[in-house]
């Protein structure tokens, strides 16, 4: 609202004169691209400025408080395939429900973002035990191990997962994130649609309740769903 004066030749105030301005359309505009400023436009999931900003909060707390944190690195298997066998729509519709499914099976605190392409990365923040780690992988490698049907079309889809745990395998997040990289391009020369941690033969595992490193050699961490 903006109001102005009107006055006689003497000066005198005579009227007022009130402007209203309907400025929902700016607001909503406003808050769109602030949204998007920090969100994929195709999923709605937090885009990398987001991600890398609740990593580095993450990072920070965990340190201060002695915390573990989880990194989840996806990448879809076959998906420039499935691209050109069905086209960009098909691809774009996978992309949106994985997303979905991924946001689903996780904790409010935890997030999920779309690295780029078909790459999505989790974080789970204050990790009490390896093995909620562990179920959280073997879901997610579960459900995208399920057919989709789109448009009356089944298609397979299967995902690569690497996991890294922060302090062991990075204490800074291109650390973190590189470590679980790496781990995913392990599980897609190991055959894909499976499961590779940072460091496959030094681990770690719950005790009392908290996380230890220890080397196992009698135990697998890679699943086949």
């Amino acid at each position: 609202m903006s109001i102005n004066t009107i006055r006689d030749s003497q000066g005198k105030i005579e009227n007022h004169i009130a402007v209203f301005s309907d400025v929902t359309h700016h607001r909503k505009d406003a808050q769109e691209q602030a949204f998007l400023a920090t969100h994929d436009p195709l999923t709605g999931l937090s885009n990398r400025i987001l991600f890398n900003d609740r990593l580095d909060h993450a990072i920070e707390h965990a340190k201060r408080f002695e915390k573990h944190i989880g990194l989840i690195f996806c990448d879809l298997d076959n998906f420039k395939p499935i691209n050109d066998t069905y086209g960009h729509t098909a691809g774009d519709e996978i992309l949106k429900r994985v997303g979905s499914y991924l946001e689903e099976l996780l904790r409010g605190e935890d997030t999920v973002c779309r690295f780029g392409g078909d790459e999505f990365v989790i974080l789970i923040e204050e990790l009490e035990n390896f093995n909620y780690l562990d179920r959280v992988l073997k879901r997610i490698n579960h459900l995208t191990s399920t057919p989709c049907m789109i448009d009356g079309k089944i298609i397979d889809v299967g995902m690569s997962i690497g996991a890294s745990i922060y302090p062991y395998d990075g204490i800074s997040p291109e650390l973190l994130i590189k470590a679980a990289d790496h781990a995913m391009y392990r599980a897609k020369k190991s055959g894909k649609n499976r499961i590779e941690y940072a460091q496959p033969n030094t681990q770690c595992y719950q005790l009392n309740g908290t996380l230890s490193k220890e080397r196992v050699s009698n135990k697998t961490f890679n699943y086949i769903i």
